[in-house]
């Protein structure tokens, strides 16, 4: 299963994602799978459906990934073990899957360029990582910096204020929450909320 685990890795960096209805695997978009890929789907569909099923990697595979995000990054453990819970579980209801890679992709980016500043600079967990439980799309007071990046990528970290270059090329201050909102909760708890 952790060769599983790593397809979905694989589909993820070329931007595609698989879900689950019953027993059948949803491929969006299926325009991006070439042949090779189709088969290797294909070859481990019961271990891929499980792994989507759980929503959650094996322990190997997760404890792999988040000692990766730790010693390569050098980011706090909890940091990085949210990280390698977001590159497998589904995208929560109500979040679309290209929105939900968007927040996968810029968390990768972020804790391989600044994660080790900004947890020097007291940045807690929540402070990147929160969302709304219920309403993620639409609240975003309670929205950690990975939330509020959006494609776009963080170009300035200080102790209370990172600068984000939006896709457009405007430049924004994302102000940290002091102290934590009361009703923020991790973006990789929302799949078990939905």
């Amino acid at each position: 299963m952790a060769s599983a685990a790593r397809l979905l890795e694989t589909l993820n960096r070329e931007g595609i994602m698989l879900s689950t209805v019953g027993d059948k695997l949803v491929v969006e978009p299926a325009s991006k799978l070439n042949s090779e890929l189709r088969e290797s789907i294909r070859s481990h569909k019961a271990d891929l459906i499980e792994v989507l099923a759980g929503g959650r990697p094996l322990a190997d595979d997760f404890d792999e990934r988040a000692a990766l995000a730790e010693i390569g990054a050098g980011v706090p453990r909890e940091w990085a073990e949210g990280f390698a819970r977001l590159q497998v579980i589904r995208p929560p209801s109500g979040i679309a899957i290209w929105r939900w890679q968007q927040v996968v992709d810029d968390a990768g980016r972020f804790l391989d360029g600044w994660a080790t500043q900004a947890a020097a600079l007291g940045w807690r967990m929540l402070d990147v990582f929160g969302v709304h439980p219920e309403k993620p799309v639409e609240r975003f007071d309670a929205a950690g910096l990975i939330w509020c990046i959006r494609g776009g990528e963080v170009i300035a970290i200080a102790e209370t204020t990172a600068k984000l270059r939006a896709p457009s090329g405007a430049v924004q201050t994302y102000n940290r929450r002091d102290p934590e909102h009361p009703e923020a909760v991790a973006v990789w708890t929302l799949e078990a909320r939905s």
